[in-house]
């Protein structure tokens, strides 16, 4: 009785964990950005071809301090933002290399 409890109790866990990763509204927080509910926080450079994860429901911009210069393509798909909080260093570029070609 207690091994069938005990493989009852493992399974219903295995299950949780499968549906809480795979609910897909938080991505790895070891990229340089990730989306949690409709808040898009950004720790680091994004590439040109970024897609964001829901990008139509976002409403919040968090850019986190030390990240100096972002590419303005990957927001384009991103509508609905009201909140955007930006460090005061920060500077938007059409492309990475327009820094060094203006």
């Amino acid at each position: 009785m207690n091994k069938k409890l005990l493989k009852l109790c493992i399974s219903i866990g295995v299950l949780c964990g499968i549906i809480f990763i795979s609910s897909g509204n938080v991505q790895a927080k070891n990229q340089n950005y990730y989306v949690n509910g409709s808040t898009l926080t950004v720790t680091g450079k994004i590439p040109k071809n970024a897609k964001f994860k829901n990008a139509g429901k976002i409403k919040k911009v968090v850019v986190k301090k030390g990240v100096k210069k972002l590419l303005i393509e990957p927001f384009k798909s991103c509508k609905k933002v009201k909140v955007l909080e930006v460090p005061g260093d920060l500077k938007f570029y059409e492309s990475y290399y327009t820094h060094y070609y203006p």
